[in-house]
């Protein structure tokens, strides 16, 4: 049942992130044993899966953009006691977004050729074949990814991260143990890599509708999902999660145009490149930690309508986002002879991703921590606007434009990425710590 009157001291928003930090551990780490499982496929099924999920990715974000605005809804209603309309917005948010889901599924259907081509342009032959047979299997998923991914952000809303953490870790769970039976056991290869996305996908979707259904703010089909959209709730999830969405979009977007610099270099580079990310990935998994769960705190502090409660949550979430971050950007280091060994790295591929993983720590404890979960915090107050721009700007004007002067001009291949981001990270500390400091984010805050 939904909890009264959730108090936002530094030791309850702690207890918040505990089990989104175990959530964002499996998340993370997914991606990265799925692909040490597909790496024995070779260097070609590697590079493929990994250059789709990042399609996958894009588009999802188009479709759970509308659960990232419910989160911070229903988040604010908690605030104010509403849960009527909690259960409303959770309504809205299931049907639109499946409606979506379902579209994006079809267009992929239609269009899976150009898509293709364009992530993979300067791929061989071999890599796009099998990146097009993994793209028709996981595109099937998108409604259960949907499903699953609104299910997380509104139990975050709702100050229950933990049901979220129980579906997230056993939907990761399912699909390891799927692929590792599908590519070793069956021996199905690349499809048997997206069957294992498709079905661990439904697995988070129903075990999904079970934490739902639990809370209480649905408990039968029609609570979730119905035809008729309430345009009032759908325009403030739309401004509340649109611009989040298109930051991600254009986010993910910017990592395929960077692929395309690196691929030209060859296997190695772009292994390199893709070891390199996932560790990075796991490097700033606390303050990605902090970022997911800051709009739905900061949400809580805002429908309380205390200001001086909203500066205080923002500096608890700072806090912990530079302590977890520094202790998360070290994860790796001591195992870099496991991990070249376990993603079957050449002697060159390794000797660039370890490079880049070694000194990844400098400018994630710097930088990082603050670049990260600043905006996500700003959107829980309604600042939903400029800081997408912000961090879409600073991606493309400082990381995209540094990694082709770099790779084009200086020869620097898989290295470029590295100058890049501590490049745009820079910047966005710069945009954001102004904006926190010149109160605009304050002014921006809206009432949902």
């Amino acid at each position: 049942m939904l909890q009264e009157n959730i108090r936002l001291d530094r030791k309850t928003i702690f207890g918040m992130l505990i089990p989104v930090l175990i959530d964002q551990i499996f998340i993370t780490m997914l991606p990265i044993v799925n692909t040490i499982v597909v790496s024995a496929l070779g260097s070609s099924s590697m590079s493929g899966v990994s250059i789709v999920d990042q399609v996958n990715q894009m588009i999802a974000i188009t479709v759970v953009c509308i659960g990232m605005g419910a989160s911070v809804m229903v988040a604010q209603y908690m605030g104010r006691g509403d849960h009527a309309a909690v259960a409303r917005a959770v309504k809205q948010s299931y049907s639109s977004s499946v409606m979506i889901s379902v579209a994006a599924t079809a267009l992929v259907f239609a269009f899976s050729g150009p898509i293709i081509n364009l992530a993979l342009s300067g791929a061989d032959a071999e890599m796009k074949s099998l990146a097009t047979s993994y793209l028709f299997v996981t595109c099937v998923s998108y409604p259960f990814y949907s499903f699953y991914s609104n299910t997380t952000q509104l139990l975050r809303g709702i100050g229950q991260p933990r049901k979220g953490m129980v579906v997230s870790i056993v939907m990761n769970t399912a699909t390891f143990v799927i692929n590792i039976f599908m590519i070793h056991i069956l021996k199905i290869g690349i499809m048997g890599a997206g069957l294992a996305t498709l079905l661990g996908r439904v697995v988070g979707a129903v075990l999904g509708y079970v934490m739902i259904k639990k809370t209480g703010v649905a408990t039968k089909l029609s609570d979730f999902l119905g035809f008729k959209l309430d345009l009032d709730v759908q325009k403030t999830m739309i401004r509340l999660g649109v611009p989040a969405g298109f930051q991600s979009f254009f986010f993910i977007g910017a990592r395929l145009v960077m692929n395309t610099f690196i691929l030209p270099y060859g296997a190695d580079h772009y292994s390199a490149n893709v070891v390199f990310t996932q560790m990075l990935d796991l490097q700033c998994t606390g303050s990605t930690v902090v970022t997911a769960m800051a709009p739905a705190i900061m949400g809580m502090a805002k429908g309380k309508g205390d200001q001086d409660g909203i500066k205080q949550a923002f500096k608890d979430l700072m806090f912990f986002s530079f302590w977890l971050g520094a202790a998360c950007s070290f994860i790796p280091l001591p195992f870099l002879k496991q991990i070249n060994s376990l993603y079957n790295m050449t002697p060159l591929a390794a000797t660039l991703a370890n490079k880049m993983i070694l000194w990844n720590p400098v400018y994630v404890i710097a930088l990082a921590w603050f670049a990260q979960a600043a905006p996500a915090a700003f959107r829980g107050i309604g600042d939903s606007v400029i800081p997408p721009f912000i961090t879409v700007g600073s991606v493309w004007a400082a990381r995209v434009t540094t990694i082709g002067i770099l790779t084009t001009f200086f020869n620097m291949g898989a290295y470029a990425l590295y100058w890049g981001l501590v490049a745009d990270y820079a910047l966005r500390c710069i945009l954001y710590f102004w904006r926190y400091k010149s109160g605009a984010w304050l002014r921006a805050q809206r009432d949902v």
